[in-house]
C-alpha cells in the first residue's frame, strides 16, 4: 500500500533562548529532507514528523549546525 507512517520524536534544545534562536533552527530543519516540525520556545523543545526513515543523527545534527545541543527525549 502507499500509505506513510509518520514516525514522531521530540527533542530537547539547550540554549535556544528567544526568537532568533527560533529562527536559525528552522533555517536548519528547512534542509532536512522527508520532515516537518514544530518548534516550542516556552518548552525548549522541537517535535518533528518523520514521514520516510527516522534519522535522529541527520535531526541532531542540522540543530548543532545551527549553534544548540539538541537530545531525544
Amino acid at each position: 500500500s502507499g500509505d506513510w507512517l509518520i514516525v514522531t520524536r521530540t527533542y530537547i534544545v539547550e540554549g535556544m533562548k528567544n526568537e532568533r534562536s527560533v529562527r536559525r533552527i528552522e533555517r536548519a530543519l528547512f534542509r532536512v529532507d522527508n520532515i516537518s516540525y514544530e518548534i516550542n520556545l516556552e518548552k525548549n523543545t522541537v517535535v518533528i514528523h518523520f514521514s520516510n526513515r527516522v534519522d535522529d543523527d541527520k535531526v541532531i545534527g542540522a540543530i548543532s549546525r545551527a549553534g544548540y545541543r539538541a537530545m531525544r527525549l
